[in-house]
């Protein structure tokens, strides 16, 4: 919509221009007026000084019922004066020429879209009494380069800041809880973040693009911090991930596309993470929160992540043991987990959460107890292979479950009632519950706990005893070392030239763009195997460590990037290992 709108105010302005019509002819003339149901505006047009005054809230306003205000270029400067404690949705969205602004201290709230596109103004100052920054308000305020933030505020909205390209840092207030999707996205020029300890959630790329985020030294192994909060991982990371010690928050879709991680362990420091913090992880086995963390669990080994106050399983996995002491599974805990192939919803769960099973392709049973109340919408949505629902309850009970919308297949599968009256159990694999440790004064012991996979009943629970731990045996005092003679090798004779590669601006648009290593790199003369690492650059750039094969991801914007990578030979029975640091280049046209 703001794309038609820029389009038909360039219109007029052309036309302004052949007839020789003052541009804002086209608006209102604005004098004074009523702008909420006790708010009033006075405009000196001389000066360009707008003044807003009265009690309350201000109006909102949309596309459909235009602000008096907005898209006037002759509006230089705002005074909002004490009493107004919302300014409206809408209010100065577009007003070119507007400079500077000054709030009140019984502002509560900034509505949304309030200064989108104002970008002439160039200093923000937000008192104290503003506690919601709300959806865009100044987004596209691209002459902001230094804001003053109120030490209230507890929630900034979605694209609040985006494209706020003046800025430079920020420090946000001790009492901020929530900073929203895209909040400061694409700010090239912010490089100094300061993030307090108290956030509970930061929404999907937050500051994605901003100049902190493209700066590579500040990613640690693939992983992007900011303080002590979890920002982004890139899609490379795999294997085992640990969780940095002292870590609060981990944002929505921190590993987003991380389809290489195969397992996550999360410290007692974590206060804040959600399931979509691991979007399209489909291949995650094993998931672990370190004991001695108040807010969430992982019991009775369950691979999964449990919110310990209301026992809600936050993200769970393909090897999720779900235990029967959750009340419910949150929004998208286990959305494209797509090893998962059966579910067990345990007796004591009453809810299943929006999109929680999402995109589960291979996802072929579900067995579901009497006792849920409530399956949100799209739960099931993209569970296209569910073919049988095992139900406890009758169809009477059936029915009355609030199913939402979008969760066809799971209604169109088949629905077997009544089907545990005479369950036979079919056994899941031993776990083991109540474990206590053995020592070597003391023998350990532990419950081996068989359930059953159709109904979640317990089948067995046979109490076992570990062995006393065995004193470790003295090490054997070691035999004199035999001297070897000292055989010299030679220096790898490894010879390594950067080169310059080019990649055609157009394709990138559409997909990644491969390089082969002999159009970056000239490598001869190396004693042994050859790999490649890097040390610096673009993290749009990657090389593959084995083949040197140089991967630029789509999106990659146009210009030319240095890239920084170690070459090393592995060397032989003659040869010592060696490595070359060299720079390549990439030409992105």
């Amino acid at each position: 919509m703001k794309k038609t709108l820029s389009i038909i105010l360039s219109l007029l302005m052309i036309i302004s221009t052949f007839f020789a019509i003052p541009f804002e002819t086209f608006a209102d003339e604005l004098t004074s007026g009523k702008c909420g149901e006790n708010a009033y505006y006075e405009f000196d047009s001389e000066t360009g000084l707008l003044i807003i005054s009265g009690e309350g809230e201000m109006q909102d306003y949309t596309w459909e019922t235009d602000s008096p205000f907005s898209c006037n270029s002759n509006i230089i400067k705002v005074v909002i004066e004490n009493g107004i404690t919302r300014i409206g949705n809408g209010s100065f969205n577009f007003c070119t020429s507007l400079l500077s602004i000054e709030l009140p201290e019984s502002l509560l709230s900034i509505g949304k879209n309030s200064f989108d596109s104002c970008y002439s103004i160039s200093n923000l100052e937000i008192p104290n009494s503003v506690k919601n920054i709300e959806d865009c308000s100044f987004e596209s305020c691209s002459g902001i380069n230094s804001i003053i933030f109120g030490k209230n505020i507890e929630v900034i909205g979605k694209s609040s800041f985006e494209n706020c390209r003046g800025l430079e840092s920020i420090e946000l207030p001790s009492g901020l809880t929530e900073i929203g999707e895209r909040a400061f996205n694409d700010c090239p020029n912010l490089t100094n973040i300061k993030l307090p300890d108290k956030l509970t959630k930061i929404g999907v790329s937050a500051f994605v693009d901003t100049g902190y985020y493209c700066n590579a030294d500040n990613w640690e192994n693939d992983v992007l911090y900011i303080g002590n909060h979890l920002i982004r991982a890139n899609s490379s990371v795999s294997g085992l991930y640990t969780v940095k010690d002292g870590t609060k928050v981990i944002a929505d879709w921190a590993f987003y596309r991380c389809q290489e991680l195969t397992d996550i362990e999360i410290p007692k420091s974590v206060s804040s993470v959600y399931g979509n913090s691991f979007y399209n992880c489909c291949n995650i086995e094993s998931i672990k929160v370190e004991n001695g963390n108040t807010v969430y669990d992982s019991r009775h080994n369950c691979n999964a992540i449990i919110k310990t106050s209301d026992n809600e399983l936050v993200f769970g996995c393909k090897n999720t043991i779900i235990p029967n002491d959750i009340n419910s599974i949150g929004n998208q805990a286990f959305k494209y987990c797509r090893g998962l192939t059966e579910v067990s919803v345990p007796d004591s769960v009453t809810s299943i959460g929006e999109f929680s099973f999402e995109s589960c392709e291979y996802l072929q049973s579900v067995t579901l107890s009497k006792n849920v109340i409530s399956i949100f919408y799209g739960a099931f949505i993209g569970c296209m292979n569910l073919k049988d629902v095992y139900y406890s309850g009758t169809q009477e009970q059936w029915n009355n479950i609030n199913i939402g919308l979008y969760n066809g297949m799971l209604q169109n599968a088949v629905i077997h009632y009544n089907c545990f009256d005479n369950c036979k159990h079919l056994p899941l694999s031993p776990v083991k519950e109540n474990k206590v440790e053995a020592t070597y004064d003391k023998a350990g012991s532990y419950d081996e706990v068989v359930y059953c996979s159709v109904c979640g009943a317990e089948i067995s629970r046979v109490r076992k005893s570990i062995d006393k731990l065995t004193p470790p045996t003295p090490a054997p005092a070691p035999a004199p070392s035999t001297p070897t003679p000292n055989v010299d090798k030679k220096t790898n004779t490894l010879t390594v030239k950067a080169k310059t590669a080019t990649v055609k601006f157009a394709k990138l648009k559409k997909k990644h763009q491969s390089v082969a290593v002999k159009n970056v790199l000239t490598v001869s003369k190396a004693k042994g195997t050859v790999t490649y690492a890097k040390q610096s650059g673009n993290k749009k750039i990657t090389i593959n460590k084995k083949t040197g094969k140089v991967t630029v991801k789509k999106g990659l914007k146009k210009g030319t990037y240095k890239i920084k990578v170690k070459v090393s030979a592995a060397g032989n029975s003659t040869y010592k290992s060696g490595s070359k640091t060299v720079t390549f280049k990439i030409k992105v046209k």
